[in-house]
Order: C-alpha cells, then structure tokens, then sequence
C-alpha cells in the first residue's frame, strides 16, 4: 500500500448492519486504526491485534476492537455506547454484567470500566481460555480450570488441552476431547474424557478420614 502511494497511518474497518429479512442497510459504522503489527504469525498474537467483534445479547450491545482500542455500540442504532484504551485480547468471555478478557482480567459491559485488576488466571502455551458464569477453563501449560469465584485454579496434570481450547462444559459435564494429537509437546498423557461433579464421594472418606504422612527422612537415610 505504502508503495502505491496510499496512507497507511490509519486503515478503515467497518461494521455493518443489515435486515435480515430485505437484506437492506440498517446502520454503518466506519473506525480508523493504526494498522496491526503481527510480531508473529501464531494465530492468538495475530487474534488479539486484529479487527474483533463480540454481541451481548443481555444489554443489545456489540463489543469491537483493535490493536490497544475497544469500544461498544447500540446494536439496534449503532450509536457508540463507550471507547476505552484497553486491547480486546479475545475470544472474550462474555457474562450477562461483565466481560473477562485474555488476560484473565473483568471488567463491565455496559460502561468498559475495570472491575478487577487481578487477573483470574496466567495462561501458559498455546491455547485461549473459555468459560461460564463459574469456570473458566484454559491451558495453563496443563489444562486447568479456574473458580470464578474464589479465583482459585485447579491443574489436570500430565496432560494438555491441545492448541484450541478442547474443555467443553456441557450439560453439567467437562467433556474433554483429546486435541493434542501430532503434538510434540512434553505432556506424558493422551486421551478423551469427561468430568463429572460428584460432591458426594466426600462421604466416602468416612466420620473419621485416614491422613497419609510421608515419613521424613534425614541424611543420612
């Protein structure tokens, strides 16, 4: 572009409205950005610094972004709701009042303000989080899930969710299909399985549970 003589200072992305039934233009929005500086060609650098769209269904709001820049509009009249200058880093995890993104941190859908700074998880490897109103789930070098709640992450060790996320939570189960195949990644386990809750068991542990103690050892052992 720059060799045709256009301006590169600022690339057009548009958002567009149309009827679903006529196919006639309900509303255009058109944002100037700088344009994305990919410093590497895997897929979530080049996610996260790219044109991003989100729909909160909950409060009739489209989520945008680009590079350092997001903003919501009025799906129904596309009038700019907020701007904030906070990178999208998505697929963001979309609830009912607030947003996490990528980064493990919340903030609110109808303003765009930072609710928490401390991110609720620290993801590690190839991979992108997902979640519901209580688990994310993500890879954290293993696969993990975290409690939104409490902030408290739990590790699946020994093996990984492969380069997509693979944790599934449906219809009360983590279902967990294996993704990793053809990976060379050091993670001794590879297999499909699912999760159930089943806080019951706890009663097999009995009135009076049996503690396990590793003996210690000294030096000279």
């Amino acid at each position: 572009m720059k060799r045709r003589g256009i301006d590169t200072a600022g690339l057009a992305s548009t958002l567009l409205a149309i009827n679903d039934r006529s196919g006639a233009e309900v509303w255009k929005k058109v944002v100037n950005d700088p344009p994305a500086v990919m410093d590497s060609l895997h897929f979530m650098s080049m996610r996260t610094r790219d044109d991003w769209l989100e729909y909160s269904v909950d409060h009739d709001l489209i989520i945008a972004g680009k590079g350092d820049r997001t903003f919501a509009v009025n799906a129904t009249t596309g009038d700019e709701v907020w701007k904030a200058p906070m990178r999208g880093n998505q697929p963001l995890i979309l609830g009912p009042e607030t947003f996490i993104n990528q980064a493990g941190h919340t903030y609110d859908v109808k303003t765009g303000k930072l609710i928490s700074g401390a991110a609720l998880f620290r993801r590690g490897g190839c991979n992108y989080a997902v979640g519901n109103v209580n688990l994310l789930f993500l890879r954290s070098n293993c696969a993990a899930y975290v409690d939104v709640k409490t902030g408290k992450q739990f590790n699946i060790r020994s093996l990984r969710s492969g380069c997509s996320n693979s944790l599934v939570a449906a219809d009360g189960l983590l279902n967990v299909p294996c993704f990793s195949m053809g990976c060379v990644c050091n993670y001794p386990i590879q297999t499909s399985f699912a999760m159930r809750h089943m806080p019951e068991t706890e009663a097999w542990l009995g009135n009076n549970p049996i503690k396990f103690e590793r003996p210690v050892s000294t030096p000279d052992e």
